[in-house]
C-alpha cells in the first residue's frame, strides 16, 4: 500500500544529502514531517497541526516552511493550508544552533546527521487527528486516503538499517558520534558496547559526578575504529525532559561548552591543553585541580585520603595521549597534556 500525507504528499527518505567529510556524526531518532494549521473554508481552525509532507531536509529547522505548506493544493471546499505554529515546524531551530552545535563548537555544515528511522512515523494522537478529520474526507472530494504508520520502537530492531547508519558513519569520516537520546544508545550504541540507555553513562557515579559525567566523551569501537561517544539528550528534550536532573545537567553542559569554545576563539588557543597542572580552571575559575590516575594503583591510606578529598580521580582504563591529565573539582573540565 503506498504511503502518502494528507492532501497526497508520499513518505520519503530523509537523509543526509552533502556526503563531504564531517568533523561528527550526529545521530537522532526518527525523521520528522512538515505541520500545517488546517483552516477550513469558513475561516475555523480545523487542525492546529497536520503533518503534511516529508522535512525537505535532514535535521530542518523550519525554514522555508510558508511555501512548502502553500504548495499543497486543497479543493477550495476544504479551506487552506497555513504553516504550523512554530513550536511544531521550528521547535530544532533554536535547540540546534545554540544547544547542540555552539557547545560542541562546530558549524552545522561541519555535522553529518542521520536518523535510526529515515521515514516520518506518527504519534497515535496524529494518527487518530488524520483518521478523525481528513480521512472522512477523503473519498469525497476524490483525494488519497492517507496511510502512515504509527512509531514503533520495534523498526529500529533492524540489521539492514544498522548496517546503513555504519556505512554513512564510515562515510562521514568522523572521529566524533553524538547521541541524540535513549533510542540511538539502546538501537545503535548497544551493538558494540555495554550502554542501553542515556542513564547507564551515569551509573556509580555521586551526584557530583554524575553532574560532571553528562556530555563527556566516552572511547568505543565500532566497526574496527575508535570513536568519541557524546551521549546527549534528544532535541526535542532540551530544555524540558521529563527528567530535571538530565536537563539539569544539560544546561550545564551548555555553559561549559559556550565558554570553552569562545575561548578559544579569543585567544587562538585550547585552553584544554597544558604542560602542567593548571593554577584554576579557565571555566568556572575553579582552583581545585585533581589529577587523573589510570590503571587502578593499590590504594594506599595516603591515596584512599586524596581520593576522597578530591584531588585524584581514578580511571579504569590505560591513560593515552587522547585521555585527560586532570580535571577540575568544581565542573569537570578536563585537561590534556601539550606535546
Amino acid at each position: 500500500m503506498k504511503r502518502v500525507f494528507p492532501f497526497g504528499s508520499p513518505l520519503k527518505k530523509v537523509e543526509q544529502q552533502d556526503r563531504s567529510p564531517k568533523k561528527v556524526f550526529i545521530l537522532g531518532g526518527c525523521a520528522n514531517a512538515v505541520h500545517a494549521k488546517w483552516i477550513d473554508a469558513e475561516g475555523n481552525v480545523n487542525v492546529e497541526a497536520l503533518p503534511v509532507v516529508c522535512e525537505p531536509s535532514i535535521f530542518w529547522e523550519g525554514e522555508n516552511a510558508e511555501q512548502i505548506v502553500q504548495s499543497i493544493q486543497l479543493p477550495p471546499k476544504l479551506g487552506k493550508l497555513l504553516p504550523a505554529d512554530k513550536k511544531d515546524n521550528w521547535d530544532y531551530k533554536m535547540s540546534m544552533r545554540f544547544e547542540l552545535l555552539r557547545p560542541l563548537g562546530i558549524q552545522r555544515e561541519e555535522a553529518w546527521f542521520c536518523y535510526l528511522m529515515p521515514y516520518p512515523r506518527l504519534t497515535q494522537e496524529k494518527f487518530q487527528t488524520i483518521e478523525d478529520n481528513y480521512n472522512p474526507l477523503a473519498a469525497t472530494y476524490n483525494l488519497p486516503e492517507s496511510v502512515l504508520p504509527i512509531f514503533n520502537p520495534s523498526e529500529l530492531s533492524n540489521p539492514l538499517r544498522l548496517g546503513e547508519i555504519l556505512v554513512e558513519l564510515k562515510q562521514s569520516q568522523a572521529d566524533t558520534i553524538v547521541l541524540l537520546g535513549d533510542l540511538p544508545v539502546e538501537h545503535f550504541l548497544s551493538h558494540f558496547s555495554k550502554y542501553k540507555k542515556l542513564s547507564d553513562f551515569e551509573e556509580g557515579l555521586d551526584d557530583f559526578g554524575k553532574l560532571i559525567n553528562y556530555g563527556k566523551k566516552h572511547k568505543v569501537e565500532i566497526d574496527g575504529k575508535l570513536y568519541n561517544v557524546i551521549p546527549l539528550l534528544g532535541l526535542k528534550h532540551f530544555g524540558r525532559s521529563e527528567n530535571p536532573t538530565f536537563r539539569q545537567y544539560h544546561r550545564y553542559w551548555i555553559g561549559k561548552g559556550v565558554i570553552y569554545n569562545s575561548l578559544k576563539k579569543i585567544t587562538g588557543r585550547d585552553p584544554s591543553l597544558v604542560a602542567k597542572m593548571p593554577k584554576k580552571c579557565p571555566i568556572c575559575h575553579e582552583k581545585e585541580i585533581a589529577t587523573c590516575v589510570y590503571e587502578n594503583p593499590p590504594l594506599s591510606e595516603s591515596l584512599q585520603e586524596k581520593i576522597k578529598n578530591g584531588e585524584i580521580v581514578l580511571k579504569d582504563t590505560p591513560m593515552t595521549k587522547d585521555d585527560p591529565a586532570y580535571m577540575c573539582r568544581e565542573c569537570g573540565f578536563e585537561f590534556y597534556m601539550s606535546l
